[in-house]
């Protein structure tokens, strides 16, 4: 399927989820923070980044997984294909690429299975997210990129991760979010 379509279909079904009553915000990862996103080859001004790891989002997703933003901003729904590309970065990812430097509006490499016509994809820094635990409960976290979902070619998505922020017991959402599911299309 094109990008657009994929993207729409995991647009509106996150559109659908987070219009459930009792549910205050509704994103999307192609991977949940404990399992981790994916590594590529990245570059800050030409010069390889060490250990990072990349996370395809979606808008809000800093909100809803209650990530403060320490400075500019997160993905927001106008991030789609056809806009320019963004990127925002942890705050580690930052301090181990930039220094005291402001990254905002300078530019990531992201390199590997997200190259398009035989070029790696190049996004601008929007925002710095404070770190969080990403890839397991112990040890380190890596630095990490985290980009728009409707930005990156279709064949980079697969199965999507959904988080809901709800009032009250999420438990009590399960039964609304499996008919929404079994209808999706």
């Amino acid at each position: 399927y094109p990008r657009e379509t994929v993207a729409a279909f995991y647009g509106d079904l996150r559109r659908r989820l987070g219009e459930l009553p009792g549910v205050r915000e509704a994103t999307l990862s192609h991977a949940s923070l404990i399992r981790a996103g994916r590594s590529h080859p990245t570059k800050v001004n030409g010069v390889a980044t060490q250990r990072t790891r990349i996370l395809y989002a979606g808008p809000r997703f800093f909100t809803t997984m209650e990530i403060p933003m320490l400075r500019g901003r997160e993905i927001a729904e106008t991030d789609r294909a056809g806009a320019p590309r963004v990127a925002v970065i942890s705050d580690l990812f930052a301090r181990n690429n930039f220094g005291d430097a402001d990254p905002i509006g300078r530019q990531i490499e992201v390199d590997g299975s997200l190259r398009v016509a035989d070029a790696p994809l190049v996004f601008e820094i929007v925002g710095i997210a404070a770190n969080t635990r990403y890839g397991g409960l112990k040890g380190e976290s890596p630095p990490v990129v985290y980009l728009p979902y409707a930005q990156v070619p279709a064949s980079a998505l697969g199965a999507m991760t959904y988080a809901l922020r709800t009032d009250g017991d999420p438990q009590g959402q399960a039964g609304s979010v499996r008919r929404i599911l079994r209808h999706a299309e």
